[in-house]
């Protein structure tokens, strides 16, 4: 029984974290404040951590809260955002709402892993009363400075998080 809890943890933690790459996905394309995203793994975590901690310790023969505190917040957590995520992202309707915002600024930043050389642009605008960053590819960069605003087409997801479905500069 030990040893197939034990291997419980240790797979829902490998599953985890790679729910959680796969959920970085769905969350670039999700319009969303950094907030609630925080909460959600928070929340998630900290209830399987209060169900399983006394098991998890039994198991691993501890007897302070840290390590499973950890363990099972990231595991756990990491496995509610991306249920979070995946249901918001594949469930949503099929109103496809289209709409031009001014860009407020706009700032160069590296490319990711193989392209840290490449400068990509980022656009801030303000949508729904809060600041978002749009990055762009970096074939945009030479004439950042050109475009004045960006058209998003958006879809309303199921927890009412809109989708971000395409997005397109404007000079």
């Amino acid at each position: 029984m030990i040893k197939n809890r034990k291997l419980f943890y240790e797979t829902t933690f490998v599953v985890g974290m790679i729910l959680l790459l796969i959920s970085m996905y769905f969350a670039s394309k999700t319009l969303i404040g950094f907030l609630i995203p925080i909460l959600i793994f928070f929340i998630s975590g900290l209830m399987i951590f209060f169900i399983e901690r006394n098991k998890y310790n039994e198991v691993y023969g501890y007897d302070g809260n840290t390590y499973p505190l950890i363990h099972l917040t990231t595991s756990f957590g990491a496995i509610g955002l991306f249920i979070f995520f995946t249901l918001n992202f594949i469930i949503r309707t099929d109103e496809i709402k289209s709409q031009e915002y001014i860009i407020i600024d706009r700032y160069p930043s590296y490319g990711g892993k193989g392209k840290r050389n490449i400068l990509h642009p980022d656009f801030i605008i303000e949508y729904k009363n809060e600041d978002k960053i749009i990055s762009f590819s970096e074939e945009f960069y030479n004439d950042m400075d050109l475009f004045k605003t960006i058209e998003l087409k958006t879809s309303k997801g199921l927890f009412g998080f809109d989708i971000l479905l395409k997005k397109e500069l404007k000079k």
